[in-house]
């Protein structure tokens, strides 16, 4: 009897969560007589869902936040990148169910440097492609996502009008 491959063998040959993917499979399955996974209503072989995710600027000072990163990981990586390695600009990009972390981030840093740093938000949407895999042969099905991205940039200290008071 065939039956489907283990989620670990797809994620192996596929890339899957360890490559930046992730596996969706459909809920609902129980076995025929023949051992083969079955969904319920339609009594079809259970399909797999590899989502890959869109391709990354590779910029040093480009951060991409994640479902699974702290927000206090992801704004000290952006303090370091702002300090310690002299950039001007760094650029936080969410998509997704990750917008809101990356809004929070950039509202931590906002707070954080006061007006020192300037914010430029852009959104957008991006195509993410998906392989689904429906009796062992990979298919491909583009989806659309919403996107946000952030440019962080140091400014220049606003210097006060007036000159500083002489003490006699």
């Amino acid at each position: 009897s065939r039956s489907l491959p283990s989620m670990a063998a797809v994620s192996e040959v596929r890339g899957g969560p360890s490559a930046g993917g992730s596996l969706v499979a459909d809920e609902n399955l129980e076995e025929d007589e023949e051992g083969e996974e079955l969904d319920e209503g339609q009594g079809e072989r259970q399909s797999l869902r590899v989502r890959r995710p869109p391709p990354r600027q590779r910029g040093e000072n480009h951060v991409f936040v994640g479902r699974r990163q702290a927000p206090v990981v992801l704004f000290k990586i952006v303090r370091r990148l702002l300090d310690t390695r002299g950039f001007t600009e760094v650029h936080v990009h969410g998509m997704g169910a990750t917008i809101p972390k990356t809004v929070h981030l950039g509202q931590d840093l906002l707070s954080h440097y006061g007006s020192r740093l300037a914010l430029e938000p852009s959104i957008g949407t991006v195509a993410a492609v998906d392989e689904v895999l429906d009796d062992y042969e990979p298919t491909v099905e583009e989806r659309r996502g919403s996107s946000l991205t952030l440019r962080l940039y140091k400014v220049a200290p606003v210097e006060s009008a007036s000159p500083p008071l002489a003490f006699q």
